[in-house]
């Protein structure tokens, strides 16, 4: 199919018959005619303007005087074969395919307000749930003595209760798990794999049937959705890759079997996954949307540097504020809250590598309850498959030294390892 340039035509045609400008005035105006063609309509006009008789001389000369070579638009082929007939239905192609293009800017607006409508309404939404349970908690609300003690008590008891295991023995063991009311921040410098400490969690919550956000800030659903398939199938023995769960298919009829069992698993699971946003004030009404109304008890977010605050003016502001609320809501709704973050370049030159590393803002470190690093040994060592994840902050427990990892990541693998 050959794409007529109607733009061209009308140009060709007023310039090998000046006489159809005047048609041609009648109907369009600059805003039919972009780029060059713009600048040669604008010439035509004012030669309108200024004389009673037009021809084709003075056209050529008025577009000299313009700096514009009026040989092309006569010689090329763009325009289509010329006939005078062929003007009306140029201009009239013009006019239907500059509506169309407003049409088109119309809908990208309304799309645009109806995306930051369905964001103030989950906003609403969760408000008004928010506010439900309070008036619900608090409405008659017994303050007796025996009723404070049962609670103090109730609170005790939550503080000790172990969380979901991340999986790997010493953390687990001073950590007590991945514990609600807590913040989680694991950092480390970029493709070292952050992102696959993410999927070891989810996994685990997953397995506990706790409902859990993940908002990816970097990495679309399918392939997260692969990842952790992955990850499901190979904790015992590595069979499958994170390419062939993508691609939902597997040679043989047992991998085949495997594939889709995890998803299954993961269809049947109470895991919600946004992908595509940056906006934190999107993030957070999906977060509290999901806690309201899905019950998540576990939120993930990757990583924490995508993150856009439009009030804030720095990163470090963005960082701020970002920290403080993840960590009020994890503490206000019971829920436990991961977070990752890249690291500063300066440590990583230094290879110090240091958990107080986080880039941004310190206010990282400060509200994290749990801070983490992933870590090769050096920076120029050779061996990709061992990680190091060094834990450089615990709230409520002691330091543990760092935990050797094996990685495969083609297979969704991260094994913890022995120190011998």
């Amino acid at each position: 199919m050959i794409r007529i340039d109607y733009q061209g035509r009308v140009i060709k045609s007023i310039l090998l018959n000046p006489d159809l400008l005047y048609l041609a005035l009648s109907s369009l105006d600059g805003r039919y005619f972009e780029g060059e063609y713009n600048a040669v309509w604008r010439v035509f006009v004012e030669v309108a303007k200024v004389n009673d008789r037009i021809d084709y001389v003075g056209l050529v000369d008025a577009l000299t005087e313009a700096g514009i070579d009026a040989e092309p638009y006569v010689n090329s082929s763009a325009g289509g074969a010329y006939h005078e007939e062929t003007l009306p239905e140029a201009i009239n192609e013009l006019k239907r395919r500059w509506q169309l293009k407003e049409l088109h800017k119309k809908h990208e607006q309304w799309t645009d307000e109806t995306n930051k409508v369905s964001t103030d309404v989950e906003l609403h939404i969760a408000h008004i749930l928010d506010d439900i349970n309070k008036l619900q908690s608090d409405a008659y609300q017994d303050n007796s003595a025996s009723t404070l003690i049962e609670r103090a008590r109730s609170r005790s008891d939550e503080r000790i209760a172990e969380g979901v295991p991340l999986g790997f023995g010493n953390f687990d063991f001073v950590t007590q798990g991945m514990k609600r009311k807590q913040l989680w921040v694991v950092g480390g410098y970029t493709s070292v794999g952050k992102s696959w400490i993410g999927v070891q969690a989810v996994r685990q919550h997953v397995l506990n049937e706790i409902p859990t956000l993940w908002l990816s800030l970097e990495m679309s659903s399918d392939m997260l959705l692969a990842r952790l398939a992955a990850n499901i199938i190979n904790t015992m023995n590595k069979t499958i890759k994170v390419d062939e769960a993508l691609g939902f298919h597997h040679p043989t009829l047992e991998g085949q079997r495997s594939i889709d069992n995890a998803y299954d698993l993961l269809a049947k699971s109470k895991l919600y996954i946004e992908d595509g946003l940056t906006n934190w004030q999107e993030l957070r009404a999906k977060i509290l949307y999901y806690i309201h109304a899905k019950g998540v008890k576990c939120v993930v977010i990757d990583y924490v540097q995508n993150i856009i605050v439009p009030s804030a003016k720095s990163e470090y502001e963005t960082m701020n504020a970002v920290s403080r609320d993840i960590q009020r809501i994890a503490v206000k709704y019971d829920v436990f809250a991961l977070m990752f973050s890249q690291v500063n370049r300066e440590s990583v030159r230094t290879n110090e590598q240091k958990v107080f590393g986080f880039r941004g803002s310190s206010s990282l470190e400060n509200a994290a309850d749990v801070a983490l690093i992933l870590r090769k040994e050096n920076l120029e060592t050779e061996n990709e498959k061992i990680r190091y994840l060094e834990m450089g902050k615990n709230r409520n427990g002691i330091l543990t030294k760092p935990i050797k990892l094996e990685v495969d990541f083609a297979y969704a693998s991260m094994k913890e390892l022995s120190d011998e």
